[in-house]
């Protein structure tokens, strides 16, 4: 039996169980280093990861691959995305597929000065400096009365600060939180009229299908009421965007509405949190997994979107219960 492999699979128990349905032929493996995780519970066999992602990480998990011949491995938390954008061909001379996007894409979609100086010349996106650069400079390079604070490389809006677009309580809030200002960066704060997370499939950098789910509301960086809208020119811009840059398998890219303005604000090169809305709305993304799996043409779908328009998500907090016959320690209080 072939097996696909979850990594870092933490709470997408929601995700992990879509696919589970979709593809019961397939073994589901999951790889994570919290041995008492809930996505563990649903998983057909669990092996639990060591805490650094390294080349121990990733050599480990080759290993665990061969024995349990897996044809396809997700990730999908953003700290690994770059290590197996560098990874994919070793793993694919073995007969196993990341999905992942090429190392250049990534290396732009995880690094959010570079996402500004790759698109900032092409379409809408916040001004962005580097914390230093923005600090050191002589004249007001952004003009938005507040800013953003938020690390280079960040995710889940983990470390935000936002703030009035004043140096001196820039250095203060610099100073208080010891912040490295290299990898730190200070980015226009667009006052928008709504945000929408756009799930992307794309096949070899080509747009398979779409699919706009428009925040509704938000918790901890994840998306906890959402409804599908279909907004053309938030299409028109998502082509735009993967024709600049090429991006396979499945992504998700934030876009923000001001007005009559769109802004590209952060590209994500796995599945969003907030997918399984989508999936329900008729953006079958596991269908195209499943044909690329097997050697299948996969085409586009006529004008890139199939979902049911108003089709709402309202989340609510679930959870496991047993007993640990093998607990740790370190997991009580």
């Amino acid at each position: 039996m072939k097996s696909l492999i979850f990594t870092s699979c933490g709470r997408r128990v929601e995700l992990i169980q879509i696919i589970k349905d979709a593809i019961r032929e397939f073994q589901i493996v999951g790889y994570e280093y919290n041995h008492i995780a809930p996505c563990l519970k649903i998983v057909d066999k669990k092996y639990i990861a060591p805490k650094v992602i390294d080349e121990s990480y990733l050599n480990i998990l080759l290993e665990i691959g061969l024995k349990e011949n897996a044809c396809l491995i997700v990730p999908l938390i953003d700290h690994e995305l770059i290590k197996y954008s560098l990874a994919k061909e070793k793993f694919k001379t073995y007969g196993i597929e990341i999905m992942i996007s090429p190392f250049s894409s990534v290396d732009i979609a995880m690094d959010k000065l570079k996402t500004f100086d790759f698109f900032s010349s092409k379409i809408n996106v916040p001004i962005t400096y580097l914390v230093e650069d923005y600090l050191s400079s002589t004249k007001n390079v952004i003009n938005s009365n507040s800013l953003l604070l938020k690390p280079r490389f960040g995710s889940s809006s983990i470390g935000i600060f936002k703030l009035k677009n004043e140096k001196n309580k820039v250095k203060s809030l610099v100073e208080a939180f010891e912040i490295d200002t290299k990898n730190y960066i200070v980015q226009e704060y667009i006052d928008f009229d709504f945000e929408v997370t756009v799930d992307a499939f794309l096949y070899d950098g080509n747009l398979i299908e779409l699919s706009q789910r428009k925040r509704l509301k938000v918790r901890a960086g994840e998306v906890e009421q959402a409804i599908i809208i279909n907004d053309d020119e938030i299409t028109d811009l998502i082509k735009k965007i993967t024709d600049m840059i090429e991006f396979d398998w499945v992504i998700n890219i934030q876009i923000m509405r001001k007005g009559n303005k769109l802004y590209l604000t952060e590209i994500n090169p796995r599945f969003g949190g907030g997918y399984p809305l989508s999936y329900y709305a008729g953006a079958n993304f596991i269908e195209h997994i499943k044909k690329r799996i097997n050697k299948e043409k996969v085409l586009p779908i006529k004008n890139y979107n199939r979902t049911v328009i108003n089709t709402v998500m309202s989340r609510y907090d679930n959870a496991f219960y047993w007993i640990e016959d093998n607990h740790d320690k370190s997991y009580r209080n």
